[in-house]
């Protein structure tokens, strides 16, 4: 039997899966690789620059019709969650300077220069400094105690 909450429904785990299983279906056919992992689902674009605007529309596209199966099925996007970033090399990066933010369920979801995921920091350039960086600091102020 299915929990409710004030927040909206929450659905035991085999019925999450059921309502979220299409996801996949979606996805491929706007040409999106996904990775799920629990709740946490990533789509994954590749991109040029002769194909940027046509890689975005194919990706809003995709979680705008994401978004339909999740409200059809009393489930929501939290665009408050979400992130986006562009990978890639300075140069490569610097010929995307227009993508400012995506559209996530109705609302700009900004592109950040680096995100945390699981746990792990992934910059822009995918060379992992802050990651890196953050492990050092943490070790270094475990020692001074």
């Amino acid at each position: 039997m299915p929990l409710w909450r004030s927040s909206g429904f929450c659905p035991g785990p085999i019925l999450f899966s059921v309502y979220i299983s299409p996801i996949l279906k979606i996805a491929s056919a706007h040409n999106i690789t996904v990775q799920q992992y629990a709740n946490d689902t990533r789509l994954f674009i590749a991109i040029s620059t002769a194909s940027l605007h046509t890689a975005q529309a194919w990706l809003e596209h995709c979680i705008t019709d994401m978004n339909a199966l999740f409200c059809f099925n009393s489930l929501c996007l939290n665009d408050g969650k979400s992130a986006a970033i562009l990978l890639g090399t300075h140069q490569r990066l610097c010929s995307f300077s227009s993508v400012s933010n995506v559209n996530v369920a109705f609302s700009p979801v900004t592109v950040f220069d680096q995100i945390t995921t699981n746990g792990i920091i992934i910059d822009k350039h995918f060379i992992f400094d802050p990651r890196v960086s953050a492990i050092c600091k943490k070790s270094f102020s475990i020692f001074e105690h």
